[in-house]
């Protein structure tokens, strides 16, 4: 109290109530207490209108931030008379919940990349799975007894084998079941003891080197967690493999596959996560993305100013995939799955989206899996990329072709068998009579092409006859010279 006198401050609220430091305030030091600093006392007739309010209420806060490490509590009295109750606000500058005291850093482009540690999840490192023993590989066939080596991962080695056996047996001992069962007919509580463990110790007998029985009381971890515990703990390549066999793909339990921390998954934007997005198809974040910038957005107008930027870099790139046909694919497809020409186009749209001018493209088969109807959308991209300043090189369509600058026309075979003056120009000022055979095959009129069906085979016959066949010569090889 004396420090907030010093200090310049009149009142002080104690336990919720409102005391002038000018009088003697007594406290029960068997009790806990809050105490708060009244910093000011403002009132304004409308909010906002009164620049000298408004300029002493900055301050007030900055002051109150400053003394109470970046708390404060606002306290907004009701109409004198009314008998309404105070609003309290309480506020924070830290990254921090006032009420659980839950924090994180300050929100960065890396706390939504499962590739950063600062974004990914803890349990799988990002991936969205974790590697797990799975038991239905590790007993596969429940025909087999446990003698007869139903456990797999156990009785794969001849050398532990026979100590894993014992261990079985002292745990169907304490089971009251037989080794010699088939695994099918055993109760799943006594193939979870199997598999997850056994609750207290288990009698192993054995016989030591001077003929004499012995017995060794211990404890049984399951097969799945000896599986699981030597996994972590080996340094060994081929163990790690062997174990391996055994395990499967599971998504992780801590983020369902979401890759990132609970954190990073808990800031939204119009209620959706980032991993939400990425399981849209472009379709729908385009649609998404097209709702948070029409004129009934969710995002207030100091949200949309700060988005704006952003919003329009994400669209266009969208705009760019939904133009070459891959708009049925989801945001978080995985490479491996795509097919060659789904991989082409969306490369060529991400470098139609970076704006690079004087590149070298070369493109094989683009159109793959796109259908013939929107062959003219990956046309429009192609002169996208032509008009940017780059130079597209496609080996492709006769439609492709018709829109071609500049044709080069290699035949009738290849690499050194392609003639010495193959043809090139624009595709209307080659000249047919020095042209290959492509040139000559889309100069023809509509309907005068025909093409070769299948080979017919005589009648009762399912052979392929060959004729004028002969063996190519094999290049000699050169006798090395032998020094004299």
């Amino acid at each position: 109290f004396e420090d907030a006198r010093k200090a310049g401050f009149v009142r002080v609220r104690v336990d919720g109530a409102v005391r002038d430091l000018s009088e003697e305030i007594s406290l029960d030091k068997n009790k806990r207490h809050s105490i708060e600093i009244v910093v000011d006392r403002v009132v304004t007739e409308e909010p906002g209108e009164d620049s000298s309010a408004k300029t002493r209420l900055s301050d007030s806060v900055e002051t109150a931030l400053r003394l109470g490490g970046g708390l404060l509590i606002v306290s907004i009295e009701g109409e004198p008379g009314t008998g309404a109750s105070a609003d309290e606000r309480l506020y924070s500058e830290h990254f921090a919940c006032v009420h659980c005291a839950l924090s994180f850093g300050e929100i960065e482009p890396r706390n939504f990349s499962f590739n950063s540690p600062h974004g990914a999840c803890k349990e799988c490192t990002g991936l969205g799975v974790r590697m797990e023993v799975d038991p239905e590989m590790v007993i596969p066939n429940k025909n087999l007894t446990l003698a007869e080596g139903a456990v797999q991962p156990w009785s794969r080695s001849s050398a532990v084998a026979a100590w894993y056996m014992r261990i079985l047996e002292a745990v169907a001992g304490k089971q009251g079941f037989s080794v010699h069962v088939p695994v099918k007919e055993l109760s799943q509580e006594r193939v979870d003891a199997i598999l997850y463990g056994d609750i207290g110790t288990i009698t192993l007998h054995y016989q030591g080197h001077g003929g004499h029985d012995n017995r060794w009381d211990t404890t049984f971890e399951g097969v799945i967690p000896n599986l699981e515990r030597r996994y972590r703990e080996t340094d060994s390549d081929y163990v790690r493999q062997e174990i391996e066999r055994y395990m499967a793909e599971n998504p992780c339990p801590a983020c369902q596959g979401a890759r990132l921390k609970p954190e990073s998954l808990a800031v939204t934007v119009d209620g959706v996560n980032i991993h939400r997005v990425s399981q849209m198809s472009i379709v729908e974040a385009l649609d998404w993305a097209e709702r948070l910038v029409a004129g009934d957005s969710p995002l207030t107008e100091r949200e949309s100013t700060i988005a704006h930027q952003v919003l329009k870099e994400v669209r266009s790139r969208l705009v760019f995939l939904r133009d070459v046909g891959v708009d049925y694919l989801t945001l978080d497809r995985r490479t491996g799955t795509l097919a060659g020409g789904e991989v082409q186009r969306i490369r060529l749209a991400s470098q139609i989206g970076s704006s690079l001018v004087g590149v070298l493209y070369i493109l094989d088969e683009p159109s793959i899996g796109l259908h013939q109807r929107d062959n003219h959308k990956l046309l429009e991209m192609l002169k996208r990329l032509r008009d940017l300043g780059s130079t597209v090189l496609v080996e492709h369509d006769e439609g492709t072709m018709r829109q071609a600058d500049f044709l080069l026309d290699l035949g009738p075979g290849a690499a050194v068998l392609a003639g010495p003056h193959p043809a090139k120009g624009g595709f209307r000022d080659l000249d047919r009579s020095k042209s290959r055979d492509t040139i000559h095959v889309i100069h023809l009129p509509r309907g005068r092409l025909r093409l070769g069906g299948p080979p017919r085979f005589a009648h009762g016959c399912r052979c392929v006859l060959l004729r004028s066949a002969r063996e190519l010569a094999r290049p000699k090889k050169r006798k090395q010279r032998r020094d004299a």
